[in-house]
């Protein structure tokens, strides 16, 4: 059976990176991504909306794992696989506070990855498949597969930024979300925290009823129940 979630493997040992992606066709999942290094990582989390994450914590380049984990985290409530030779607890105790889903130590097997994806697919995927609608206020819902926003059955017109404003808050809902985060997730430019003040203002003005609360100087949060 065919699985339509995408993942991300991030891995720089081709070898190690090679198994990876071909076990999990082997499991049905073939919307696969591959990169070796943390900026492309973080370049396909920009572009791509992810299910899942393989993440090695050894990667080269400026960043590792671990770190990579920590800046996608921000932004994005995609859970994150670890793939590593270490399991000694100073390591889980870093990759904590990211959006850790679970270990694979290497090297692991065909039957490891495979009780792993089943926990997975129950645990998270049934979970996102009942999520795709999702409730903000007594009569407002947004559908992320459509990415569209109805009120009283009335499909509201978004902009993509507006779009993106909203799956941001939604991601973090009942959490602050910066200025700096707003910027670089739905602008990915520079823009004032004057630019980021109207745009919510027209979104408040277009939908009256979202549970946006202000943070002045700070940011923005979703209320939710």
């Amino acid at each position: 059976m065919e699985n339509d979630q995408k993942i991300l493997i991030i891995e720089d040992d081709i070898f190690a990176q090679e198994f990876l992606f071909q076990a999990l066709k082997k499991f049905g999942f073939f919307n696969i991504l591959t990169t070796t290094n943390a900026q492309d990582a973080l370049n396909f989390c920009r572009t791509n909306d992810l299910d899942l994450i393989f993440m090695d914590i050894n990667i080269a380049g400026e960043i590792d794992g671990i770190q990579c984990a920590r800046e996608i985290s921000v932004y994005y409530d995609t859970p994150i696989v670890f793939t590593t030779a270490y399991s000694d607890s100073n390591t889980i105790d870093e990759a904590s506070d990211t959006n850790l889903f679970g270990y694979l130590i290497k090297p692991f097997t065909q039957k490891d990855l495979s009780i792993i994806i089943k926990i997975i697919q129950k645990q998270l995927f049934s979970k996102k498949r009942s999520m795709d609608k999702i409730q903000l206020s007594d009569n407002t819902y947004y559908n992320f597969c459509t990415k569209s926003l109805s009120v009283n059955n009335q499909r509201i017109s978004l902009t993509k930024n507006e779009i993106s404003i909203i799956e941001l808050l939604i991601n973090k809902k009942d959490s602050l979300v910066s200025y700096d985060q707003l910027q670089n997730f739905v602008w990915k430019k520079p823009i004032s925290d004057s630019g980021i003040r109207d745009a919510f203002a027209r979104l408040r003005k277009k939908v009256p009823s979202l549970p946006i609360s202000t943070h002045f100087g700070s940011g923005y949060s979703l209320d939710l129940d």
